[in-house]
């Protein structure tokens, strides 16, 4: 049953295996995890032929869903009868409905939008053809004329749902997912498994057991999932009352999303008797009109004021979305400039079209268009393609001038309490060719086209082996700026033609190239082979890019030429 990796992505495949390995029906039926963050298909593949898996699960979640289709076309053809089952939140037929997805409906035999116990009843089954998965609730089985619904999953008490945490299933050398409550509209959007049930809470016996198993276990934290910590005013009560029984955030850590809206004193109470807290807050778009879908009530003067007490002493970050329907630049950035006045850490996340979400609930109005194998939105109502990515740009260039992090989907500024790096900072010794790249106010650069950023994705990744990966790439006549995530941080690539007026680490085929290294320290002789393989696989597009003729070299004379750096 492949995952994502890692908490709490995994936590739904703990869950299910939990309900696997409790069933007393289901003793002796051997049971295969297989929890890795690879995509190579014919490792997937060889892990469950070598098992020979009667049925197979896999979590869809927005990385793995292509993957996994894959992997179930592969596994379909190999053994036709094989049982094969998606969960996760895009296990919808939504996702099916999209163009590229259509064709895979004949490998899949249902989509799970119950908990984790209808898994367990499609392996009780002793025979599962269309017929029979049709009579186990909580599922969309694969038909001719299409998804069939098999209705909502039985309640089952939250109490009564086997825990992984006490069949110790989930790794403690590490923050560990906790739940506190179940279903409804507090289901959670990351494993998406618990979103037919009907809602509850967890009680403050079940609680007490689950934090005395992770202080036992020695566990360093708990990370609250499936809701906001203060959703659910008897789901935060049982938790208190069992962590005063248990004790056991006096020396660990809580991880938790929360709303400052409703916070209060008794929340913080709570908190600050914590060891160390970490906690998210979502900031929405400061316009009235935008489509976040969350229709909760906002103050942001009461946001400001919770924000700002909680930053005494808890670790807490803002999260801003980009890209949601009804907003636009000025009022994003308008949003991005409030969050950066508050005491805080702060994330952009870039927003997705998701099936439980805008995919369906979007009024026509919204003009959606996003990309079917990411989900990430390209354009919409307020947003033009054009805009969005112009700002996608604008932000990359803020998030690494400030020392933040950087991922195709994702980009942070540092909060007060974080180490800021000097503006522009260089690799030592090395002299980037071409001026700055202007920040403040609209980019100077343009989104490189999606070819030439496949291009450079696939040959950052053959480089290095998939060591590093590429974020994004900008383009305007005469330069092209690449950024790629290496083990260290985020690096800067620029491109230009070779000039002999201008200094450059590496001159390949009349391409100049410089760079800034993470955090603008030195690089390891290591990581600079590295970065010269991935120059020498990128400069043949990068000249065609750029506009350079054949005549002064082509990519079988591979000619290079060395400057000397002039100190910064």
């Amino acid at each position: 049953m492949p995952d994502g990796g890692g908490a709490p992505s995994s936590h739904g495949v703990r869950r299910v295996e939990a309900s696997l390995l409790a069933d007393p029906d289901l003793a002796g039926v051997p049971i295969h995890v297989i929890d890795a963050q690879t995509r190579d298909l014919d490792a997937w593949v060889a892990e469950v032929e070598t098992v020979d898996a009667d049925v197979v699960g896999l979590a869809a979640h927005v990385w793995s869903f292509p993957t996994f289709i894959e992997i179930a076309r592969h596994l379909q053809r190999n053994r036709p009868g094989r049982t094969i089952a998606l969960w996760g939140p895009l296990a919808r037929p939504a996702m099916f409905a999209l163009a590229p997805w259509r064709d895979a409906t004949a490998c899949i035999d249902a989509l799970v939008h119950g908990n984790e116990l209808t898994f367990r009843d499609i392996v009780r089954l002793s025979e599962r053809s269309p017929d029979a998965l049709r009579a186990v609730p909580g599922l969309h089985v694969s038909t001719a004329g299409g998804w069939v619904s098999t209705g909502d999953p039985l309640y089952v008490a939250p109490d009564a749902l086997p825990s992984p945490i006490r069949m110790k299933l989930l790794p403690t050398d590490r923050i560990v997912p906790l739940e506190i409550c179940r279903g409804g509209g507090m289901s959670c959007a990351t494993c998406g498994v618990s979103t037919g049930d009907a809602g509850g809470v967890f009680s403050e016996a079940y609680l007490v057991e689950e934090l005395s198993a992770l202080r036992a276990a020695g566990a360093p934290g708990a990370q609250i999932v499936d809701a906001p910590l203060n959703l659910s005013t008897e789901a935060f009560r049982n938790l208190v009352a069992a962590e005063k029984q248990v004790g056991f955030f006096k020396q660990a850590t809580l991880t938790a999303s929360i709303d400052p809206e409703h916070v209060h004193d008794e929340h913080l109470e709570f908190l600050r008797g914590v060891a160390r807290v970490s906690l998210d807050a979502r900031l929405p778009p400061l316009n009235k009109e935008t489509g976040d879908g969350t229709q909760r009530p906002f103050r942001e003067s009461r946001f400001a004021k919770v924000i700002e007490e909680l930053s005494t002493f808890t670790d807490i970050e803002v999260d801003i979305l980009l890209g949601l329907p009804g907003d636009g630049p000025i009022t994003f950035r308008r949003t991005l400039e409030r969050a950066r006045e508050l005491p805080c850490k702060v994330r952009i996340f870039h927003s997705l079209v998701l099936p439980d979400d805008l995919m369906v609930r979007a009024p026509a109005s919204f003009e959606l268009r996003f990309d079917p194998f990411t989900l990430m939105m390209r354009s919409c109502l307020g947003w033009s393609e054009d805009a969005l990515s112009r700002e996608r740009s604008r932000l990359i260039e803020m998030a690494y001038r400030e020392g933040g992090e950087i991922t195709p989907d994702m980009w942070s500024f540092p909060g007060p309490r974080e180490m800021r790096r000097p503006a522009m900072p260089l690799g030592s010794g090395v002299v980037p060719p071409g001026a700055e790249i202007r920040v403040e106010g609209a980019t100077t650069l343009a989104p490189a086209g999606q070819d030439l950023q496949r291009v450079l994705e696939l040959g950052i990744k053959e480089a290095t082996s998939g060591g590093w990966t590429f974020v994004e790439a900008s383009a305007r006549p005469g330069e092209i700026v690449v950024i790629m995530k290496t083990r260290d941080g985020a690096l800067v690539v620029e491109m230009r033609p070779a000039s002999p007026t201008e200094n450059a680490y590496k001159v390949v085929d009349g391409v100049a190239f410089g760079y800034r290294s993470p955090r603008g320290v030195k690089m390891s002789d290591g990581a600079l082979r590295l970065l010269d393989r991935v120059l020498q696989r990128l400069h043949a597009p990068a000249r065609t890019a750029l506009g350079l003729s054949t005549q002064d070299g082509g990519p079988g004379s591979a000619r290079v030429r060395r400057f000397r750096a002039t100190p910064s």
